[in-house]
């Protein structure tokens, strides 16, 4: 006789809840061949260098026209090993995709630790998969928090589980060693586990010595990595590490205030409802260690997130997540009272009305950021333009371009330009980025002039993109052609070449 293996029903489920959010991101990611927002093209460039060589890029050359370089290299060692094969654009457009919409399963995992029902967590996984704001930030980006944020949420589940089995620890104290080589977004957990035991002493709740170990464990392992990594930049700049050097206009859009609709809009109404819910019943009422790790994790967020340490979209990704863990609480809530009335023959329909308003609130702003996203992305006028340059300009050629068009510049052009998005380790950033500006929006020959003339500019790229950022229909000082000569032109883009630079 033949086993038949049975497989549960919420295994099912799940698995159609991740292939709905994977295939969901898919639809969209494959509208298009090139990638959303510069910083994915920075990835390519130093995926593209390991690929060539057996180190990570620590000197770009062609970064501010020469610069020093420190990121964390894992990631873009993860990605250059799928590139070998099935290739890069499995490595970039499908693999980030499959990794984010994994989330959903840690959460199933953590959901159900926390509240015991099966059905809440199905329900909170869901929530998880589609979180706006977690779409806008890794959807056709090539985000390290593809692969950070389920590693992130793995060892949140394994801290959770280290008294049930001393694997969980191993698994933790492992991915303590990976965290800090993927983002820097990993110091978040040492203030979590920090809090987390300083609210656990005040309310006289035992801890464990499993968890006291992988505490201090992970606590030692993230800052000494994170210290080997960051230390040139702690000389370097000291506490002004926090604005990482960031120009002030970027650094005010990036760290602005947040108000209720924007909670609203980027998190979904349900899921800020229900997890609000579900942190005040499960911090006053419940008093659970687990409860108290999330709850951990949202105060840590919000206080880096306060003293500008994290960026606010940054910290709404972690919240956002939270929340969708903490709504399986409120949803199991519900339904406990349910039971108790005459209305409990109604539970199936009532599940199903959760979930259509779960679906509802949250799928609307969804696809609007979907479609924002891959609208953005690089068009593919813009990759011919860069592909001119690449092949008909010479290869130390300087290449003006807005600061959100650098690595375009660095990575497909293969040239030197004026400034790009990472601005750490880059001297007088920010009078180089309102020169930049002031050479796009200065109409004034002389003065145009003179900047090319100080970032021995030879080139300059004018998008489509560029001209709706500045208000512009052209640069004005371009007409002078005894100075400048239109040498490419196509619907998204233009570049000139400048003939008098002395």
């Amino acid at each position: 006789m033949k086993n038949n293996i049975k497989i549960p029903r919420q295994y099912i489920i799940l698995l159609l809840i991740f292939l709905s959010v994977f295939f969901f991101r898919l639809f969209f990611v494959i509208k298009t061949s090139t990638y959303t927002g510069d910083f994915a093209y920075f990835h390519l460039r130093h995926v593209e260098y390991i690929l060539n060589n057996p180190f990570p890029l620590l000197f770009d050359e062609l970064s501010y026209g020469g610069k020093n370089i420190i990121y964390p290299p894992l990631f873009h060692y993860f990605l250059a090993a799928f590139s070998i094969f099935p290739g890069l654009f499995f490595a970039f457009k499908i693999l980030p995709e499959i990794l984010i919409s994994l989330l959903v399963v840690l959460v199933y995992l953590i959901s159900k630790e926390i509240s015991k029902d099966e059905n809440a967590a199905l329900i909170s996984a869901l929530i998880s998969g589609l979180v706006p704001l977690l779409i806008r930030e890794t959807l056709n980006k090539a985000s390290t928090y593809s692969l950070f944020l389920p590693l992130f949420f793995l060892m949140i589940y394994s801290f959770i589980k280290i008294s049930d089995n001393k694997k969980y620890m191993a698994i933790f104290v492992g991915l303590s060693f990976l965290l800090p080589l993927i983002d820097p977004s990993s110091a978040i957990l040492i203030f979590t586990l920090l809090l987390y035991t300083i609210l656990l002493v005040s309310e006289s709740i035992e801890i464990g010595n499993l968890r006291k170990e992988a505490i201090f464990f992970s606590t030692f392992i993230i800052v000494l990595i994170n210290f080997a990594i960051y230390n040139s930049l702690f000389r370097k700049y000291g506490i002004d590490i926090l604005e990482s050097n960031i120009p002030k206009p970027i650094f005010e859009l990036l760290y602005r205030d947040v108000s209720l609709l924007a909670l609203i809009y980027f998190l979904g109404i349900m899921t800020l409802f229900l997890g609000i819910f579900g942190l005040y019943y499960g911090l006053f009422l419940e008093r659970k260690r687990s409860i108290y790790l999330i709850a951990s994790l949202m105060l840590t967020v919000l206080l880096l997130t306060t003293i500008k340490f994290i960026d606010f979209a940054s910290g709404l990704i972690f919240i956002g997540v939270s929340f969708s863990i903490l709504a399986s609480i409120s949803i199991k809530k519900f339904f406990s009272f349910l039971e108790m009335t005459k209305f409990n023959h109604l539970k199936k329909l009532a599940y199903s009305i959760i979930v259509i308003l779960v679906v509802s609130s949250s799928i609307i702003p969804s696809i609007s950021i979907a479609k924002d996203n891959i609208n953005d992305s690089l068009a593919i006028e813009e990759i011919w333009a860069l592909l001119y340059i690449k092949n008909s300009t010479p290869k130390e050629s300087v290449i003006l371009a807005r600061f959100d068009e650098g690595h375009f510049i660095s990575a497909i052009a293969e040239r030197k330009n004026v400034i790009d998005s990472y601005f750490l380790l880059s001297d007088d950033v920010e009078k180089r980025f309102v020169d930049v500006e002031s050479l796009y929006e200065n109409p004034f020959t002389a003065r145009a002039l003179f900047l090319i003339r100080q970032y021995r500019i030879d080139y300059i790229l004018l998008t489509e993109k560029t001209k709706q950022t500045y208000g512009i229909k052209e640069l004005v000082y371009t007409k002078d052609k005894n100075c400048f000569e239109l040498v490419y032109e196509n619907d998204k883009a233009e570049v000139y070449k400048v003939l008098c630079k002395q």
